[in-house]
């Protein structure tokens, strides 16, 4: 239900969300409400009905691209950058005095019409050509890091194979010292040096083959380090941040994994406070002072067992541990 407010389109809905999340019974929900009316901004940023831009511009602009930062560019390149600064100024008025000609012969004359390729079909057909160039760029990347990875894996699984040989050449070593200790106490026609003396030889013919086996691992480990394919796949994806194992939720999600979904019945419930006020923090134990903002930004599973907790300790926007 919390996440359904991106979906809600007339004000019937948001005013149901709105009273969905006031009344809600559970604490974490309580707060994280809190926190998203606290500025005005978040909600409509993220819902269309709530944002003051036009359907047109809303489904035509991508959400992941500065159009002003994009532009910085171009703009270094007509203007030029680390000059002086009369430089600067004197290169700012002609770019100006060019830009100025331009819309003047623009509403002048009347066959000519400015950027005549940024209507919403061509907008929507860019965006379209957008998605298909990132998904692209999206799925070679996949597979470059897959092929990287089973590089990385057959790397590690032949080192692996070098350390166990290593570890079972120094235990055939220890053995032979101890078989070569123990054979002058027997004699040659001696069953028991007969079982030893064999039992050496065996063990010298594994440490033959353990050395040239490593030797064969040891050249395949080399031709995979200096193989162009896996060097240019190192060089591609280096600093490309991998995904983690670990199961996260987003910061600002709540949903039963994160969230008590007992409410609190009895003497043990929770008062529920005005909106508008802020429910302090639980202290860290951790060791270090928490930033009452940026704790709000985190996850619920701080917020359990809050009715014996006291409040008292806390002070201005930081907890004292």
């Amino acid at each position: 239900m919390l996440k359904t407010v991106f979906g809600c389109n007339t004000q019937e809905e948001m005013k149901e969300w709105h009273e969905f999340c006031a009344s809600s019974p559970y604490e974490q929900v309580q707060n994280w409400y809190k926190q998203k009316i606290m500025y005005p901004w978040y909600l409509s940023s993220d819902n269309q009905f709530l944002s003051p831009m036009d359907d047109e511009s809303w489904s035509m602009i991508p959400n992941d691209t500065n159009i002003v930062e994009s532009c910085h560019s171009g703009r270094n390149a007509e203007t030029g950058i680390g000059r002086a600064i009369l430089d600067a100024i004197n290169n700012a008025r002609q770019e100006q005095m060019r830009i100025t000609e331009e819309i003047s012969i623009y509403e002048e004359v009347p066959d000519i019409l400015p950027v005549a390729w940024n209507g919403p079909r061509q907008r929507d057909h860019k965006n379209a050509n957008r998605r298909k160039n990132n998904h692209s760029k999206l799925t070679q990347r996949d597979g470059d890091r897959r092929q990287l990875d089973e590089y990385q894996h057959t790397l590690q699984d032949l080192k692996d194979s070098v350390a166990k040989s290593m570890a079972r050449t120094k235990d055939l070593e220890q053995r032979i010292k101890d078989i070569q200790a123990s054979l002058p106490t027997f004699s040659r026609k001696d069953a028991r040096w007969i079982r030893l003396n064999t039992e050496k030889a065996d063990a010298v013919s594994e440490l033959k083959r353990g050395v040239d086996e490593r030797r064969q691992l040891k050249r395949k480990i080399k031709q995979i380090n200096e193989s162009e394919e896996y060097r240019s796949l190192q060089n591609q994806l280096k600093g490309l941040r991998r995904p983690t194992t670990m199961t996260t939720e987003p910061r600002d999600s709540a949903n039963k994994e994160n969230i008590n979904l007992e409410a609190p019945t009895g003497s043990q419930a929770a008062v529920i406070e005005p909106i508008g006020t802020l429910v302090p923090w639980p202290i860290d134990t951790t060791g270090t002072t928490i930033d009452l903002h940026e704790s709000l930004l985190s996850g619920y599973e701080f917020f359990k067992d809050w009715e014996s907790f006291d409040y008292s300790v806390f002070t201005d926007n930081t907890l004292p541990v």
